[in-house]
């Protein structure tokens, strides 16, 4: 079983020269995910 520092290892490898779509595809997550809740506020 690994531990959180071998996962986040894991994960800085993965991302390596690749944070830019990282990024990109946390805020596209960021607004999606917050699209529904926001559009239910307004009735």
């Amino acid at each position: 079983m690994k531990l959180a520092g071998g996962f986040r290892a894991l994960a800085r490898e993965a991302l390596q020269g690749r944070w830019e779509v990282a990024v990109l595809v946390g805020l596209l997550a960021g607004v999606l995910g917050g699209a529904p809740v926001s559009l239910f506020s307004f009735f």
